[in-house]
C-alpha cells in the first residue's frame, strides 16, 4: 500500500524516503549531506512524507532543539 502512495510522491521525497530507509534516522543537517539536496526541496520533501504519515519527527533524546526524522514502525498510512 505504501509503496503506491511514495508513486505520487515527488522524486526528491522518494530518495529521502529511501536515504533513511537505508541509514535509519537521522537529523535534518544530516539528511542534507547525505542527499546534496538543496535545503528547499529537502523541506518540501519532508513535509510530503510527514503529511502521509511515511515518516515522523521527534525530538533528540541528547539535545531537545533538535529534530531527527525517521520511518515509523510499523508504517501507518492515513
Amino acid at each position: 500500500m505504501f509503496a503506491y502512495i511514495l508513486k505520487t510522491l515527488p522524486p526528491s521525497a522518494n530518495f529521502v524516503f529511501y536515504v533513511l530507509e537505508r541509514k535509519g534516522p537521522m537529523a535534518r543537517y544530516r539528511i542534507l549531506d547525505e542527499t546534496n539536496l538543496p535545503d528547499r526541496t529537502l523541506g518540501y520533501a519532508l513535509d510530503s512524507l510527514l503529511k502521509k504519515g511515511l515518516v515522523i519527527r521527534v525530538s533528540d533524546g541528547k539535545d531537545r532543539r533538535l529534530r531527527i526524522y525517521q520511518i515509523p514502525s510499523p508504517i501507518i498510512v492515513t
